[in-house]
């Protein structure tokens, strides 16, 4: 059986560090967006779409939580690095939640074969991926949610529209400032997507390498030859 020890620091990550860092990251992009866009006029015709997005609250709330989402998948990739012993500092360590490199293993831990140790990994990299899962789905999800927002703000305008009542300017601009706000959010949420995916399938295949080689390395000990 293997220690206590090496199952704890190889195969247990803290990672509670790197999602709390990736949180407070989320949150204070979304503190200074809305600080440095706070009285910016959403509706203005005059405004760039860089600018209609972050003076949209809803649109800052996409952002924040693909820049956390961001620094997360930037952390598990520090973390592959320090897994395979390319990053060794402390603080490396600790953003990443590691406490073993995978060098450290003790050749003489029994029951540490390649066998067991893809199984335990794999377990690990679910555990570790899973925010990162989380985040490229509530992103689309925000955006979904901005568009029905966004529509239902246009039916209000829409409504005296249609029932010929009061056809002004007020109702055609809530008409197409609602509208407005359905596609920037949907905008901003699939589009964010994307790099958030590509991140996740990077990360898979480097630790899909990495998790082989130190399988390969053990089951090379246990059989006392190249494999």
């Amino acid at each position: 059986m293997s220690s206590p020890a090496t199952n704890e620091g190889l195969f247990h990550t803290r990672i509670s560090v790197p999602l709390s860092l990736a949180i407070v990251f989320a949150l204070a992009i979304w503190s200074t967006l809305r600080f440095l866009f706070a009285h910016v006029d959403p509706d203005g015709k005059d405004l760039s779409l860089v600018v209609q997005l972050l003076s949209n609250g809803f649109c800052v709330a996409i952002t924040s939580v693909f820049s956390g989402g961001l620094l997360f998948a930037i952390l598990q990739f520090i973390g592959l690095q320090v897994d395979s012993g390319t990053l060794k500092r402390i603080l490396y360590r600790f953003l990443s939640g590691r406490s073993m490199t995978f060098n450290q293993i003790p050749h003489s831990d029994s029951g540490l074969n390649g066998d067991r140790v893809l199984e335990l990994l794999t377990l690990r990299r679910q555990r570790e991926l899973m925010p990162l899962q989380y985040v490229i789905w509530v992103l689309p999800m925000l955006g979904f949610i901005g568009t029905v927002w966004g529509i239902t703000h246009s039916i209000g305008g829409l409504t005296g529209l249609v029932g010929g009542q009061n056809i002004g300017s007020e109702n055609v601009e809530a008409v197409l400032s609602g509208l407005q706000f359905a596609f920037n959010t949907t905008l901003l949420g699939l589009v964010g997507a994307v790099p958030m995916m590509l991140s996740l399938a990077a990360l898979r295949s480097h630790a899909i390498h990495l998790d082989a080689s130190l399988a390969a390395r053990l089951w090379q000990d246990d059989n006392g030859n190249e494999v």
